[in-house]
């Protein structure tokens, strides 16, 4: 027998509410849908939009802070 763990708690309170759907994901369009019923293609779609983004994000805040520091 295995006895949960804090994180074994976390994963199941994410999973219930996952399963509940109200864990949703904003499509492109502005639709909120929830995470259980997206197709395998859309959620990797999502994964690597979310991934895209934070790229991004961290070379723009590279090069603001470039910026402030070579200009500001």
């Amino acid at each position: 027998m295995k006895y949960a763990t804090l994180d074994d708690l976390k994963k199941e309170a994410w999973l219930r509410c996952r399963n509940a759907g109200e864990i949703v994901w904003r499509t492109k369009e502005g639709k909120e849908i929830p995470i259980k019923e997206m197709s395998d293609q859309h959620l990797l779609n999502a994964i690597n939009r979310l991934i895209d983004r934070n790229e991004f994000n961290e070379i723009a805040a590279e090069y603001n802070a470039y910026i402030e520091q070579h200009f500001g």
